[in-house]
């Protein structure tokens, strides 16, 4: 799981404990390629407290992490522990808001600041985007398409309402198909919310998808 050496919730400690204060990792893995029998898990509404857990969960698979600017400023470090383990980032706007409730000039300042933290951690600037609440505004969705995004909804597998992590899985599996984008999260909007659940029914999945023959990929700007 790339160069670091200490432990997910030891680093979580340590960052905590830091108040979000930076945290130099100082490594970066490959992406993996995308290839046929792929389907891709999604995580929106990070970084947050159980991103590294999540990211044990995972087991070496790779994944795409949707994720709100506001939580990257706070803890740019655990982005950027996301991108060293090989997922995809993209941006889910700055703060959530609604989108089907919101001005043009409002979405597009959601989407540059979004971008501009993710950048801002990371290097380099985010090339795909989800709309907060899945918004299926066209207008929206064409801001983001001209700030050169590539609009990517999904499966909403529902993990925020589910307190059993082998029926989450269960509800994913019924729903495993070849290039199925299943949409999960790693925190919340107000970064407060416990996604326990989310982690333990991902660390149920991997093997599982795995055994069905699909093999979890990165989302790109073209796939």
């Amino acid at each position: 799981m790339g160069c670091c050496t200490f432990s997910r919730l030891e680093f979580l400690r340590m960052l905590l404990a830091a108040g979000g204060a930076s945290l130099s990792l100082g490594c970066e893995n490959d992406r993996e390629d995308e290839g046929s029998g792929v389907v891709y898990l999604t995580f929106d509404d990070g970084p947050g407290r159980d991103t590294p857990d999540l990211l044990d969960a995972l087991q070496g698979s790779r994944a795409t992490f949707f994720m709100l600017g506001r939580h990257v400023d706070r803890y740019p470090d655990l982005a950027r522990m996301v991108k060293a383990d090989g997922h995809a980032v993209g941006q889910h706007s700055y703060s959530h808001i609604d989108f089907d409730r919101a001005s043009l000039e409002q979405i597009a300042r959601e989407i540059d600041e979004g971008g501009t933290a993710i950048q801002n951690a990371l290097g380099r600037p985010p090339s795909l985007f989800r709309p907060p609440f899945l918004s299926g505004d066209v207008h929206a969705d064409q801001v983001a398409i001209d700030k050169g995004y590539r609009v990517v909804r999904g499966f909403n597998t529902h993990d925020y309402d589910s307190d059993n992590p082998e029926a989450l899985a269960g509800y994913v599996l019924k729903n495993l198909g070849p290039g199925q984008i299943f949409m999960f999260h790693d925190s919340d909007p107000t970064g407060t919310a416990s996604r326990r659940v989310t982690v333990e029914a991902i660390r149920l999945l991997i093997p599982e998808i795995r055994t069905r023959g699909y093999r979890p990929a990165v989302l790109t700007k073209s796939n």
